[in-house]
């Protein structure tokens, strides 16, 4: 009843990651989209005709809607520990992993000794539990669901800084012009 009481008839979808909901609004599927800080930049330097309307979710230190994931009975008990493991993500080169990697190097790991491979948030629970990698990043509700199976491990956008927008809500320019209210 949000949107209808501003009179608004909104249908929501829920697309995998922000490149997904970057391409959806450019192509016009959608009119609007919540998307992370990395992908709108990126659809930025292609020059795609995007605009940031309104924030969408802010990450805060100790508030962790967010987090490296691990099997309930997991040895991994710091960064190093993920060297040689295979870690889920979303997207590859997203705002996720990018905070993750820098968690892992900042904690004195390589890096570079982390596989990442993508999963879908609603898949990396139940891909966890079947033992298909070693860790995922997850976001909620899906690590509300995995609990008891899994155990939340770190927050690695707390590596980024304690206080940021995790994603914004776009749509294009020639949208913005036919609809301004």
């Amino acid at each position: 009843g949000f949107f209808a009481k501003a009179g608004l008839d909104v249908q929501i979808d829920i697309l995998g990651t922000g490149p997904a909901v970057i391409s959806a609004v450019s192509a016009g599927t959608y009119d609007f989209g919540a998307a992370n800080p990395v992908s709108i930049a990126q659809a930025h330097v292609r020059g795609l005709p995007l605009v940031i309307v309104a924030p969408g979710a802010v990450h805060v230190k100790g508030i962790p809607d967010d987090g490296l994931m691990v099997p309930a009975n997991s040895t991994i008990k710091s960064a190093k520990d993920l060297e040689g493991k295979t870690v889920a993500v979303t997207t590859v080169g997203g705002l996720g992993a990018l905070a993750l990697q820098t968690w892992i190097a900042r904690s004195g790991a390589d890096v570079k000794q982390v596989k990442f491979t993508e999963i879908p948030f609603a898949s990396m629970g139940a891909a966890l539990e079947q033992g298909r990698f070693d860790a995922a990043l997850m976001t909620e509700p899906f690590i509300t669901a995995s609990k008891p199976k899994l155990k939340y491990f770190v927050d690695g956008y707390d590596a980024i800084s304690d206080h940021f927008l995790v994603d914004g809500w776009v749509s294009t320019e020639s949208f913005l012009a036919k609809n301004p209210d």
